[in-house]
């Protein structure tokens, strides 16, 4: 399979990826990297420096307040649950339907670095409140080439 055609199935089965464009402000960018969302299925937009990635809440703590008068009212926030990478798994099944359990697994986890990279940060707040998320990525080029090294493509 060709660059051009990965490339092709990821347009049709992909609905939101991110591009790199530099430095933004906090509140534009995933994790202040950089990256920014795009959505839509054009395949002159996607290229293999894109990215697919999902990021949920993982915790943090509420409470502080102005009015606080001295007294502590922080108190924790619990997080949401790991959000799957389920574009990852409509991908690949269309990519290589046949793939088996062991192929998976290699190309998962066979290879430094991983596939998919975790990560997480911290948004400070107002009167010592914070939020902490956590997130997946997945980079198109790695994947292609992880593919290909496979067989798989």
């Amino acid at each position: 399979m060709s660059e051009q055609e990965f490339l092709e199935l990821v347009s049709l089965h992909v609905e939101t990826y991110y591009r790199h464009e530099g430095r933004g402000r906090w509140d534009e960018t995933i994790e202040g990297c950089g990256y920014k969302k795009r959505s839509g299925k054009k395949l002159n937009e996607i290229n293999l420096d894109d990215i697919i990635y999902v990021k949920w809440f993982s915790g943090g703590v509420g409470g502080g307040s102005c009015w606080d008068n001295g007294t502590d009212h922080h108190y924790p926030v619990h997080g949401e649950q790991e959000v799957e990478l389920t574009e990852l798994d409509t991908l690949l099944d269309q990519v290589c339907p046949d793939i088996t359990l062991k192929q998976y697994r290699l190309l998962m986890n066979g290879a430094s670095p991983a596939l998919v990279e975790y990560g997480e940060w911290e948004q400070n707040e107002y009167y010592g409140n914070y939020s902490c998320y956590k997130y997946k990525k997945v980079s198109l080029r790695r994947l292609f080439e992880r593919l290909q090294g496979l067989g798989l493509i």
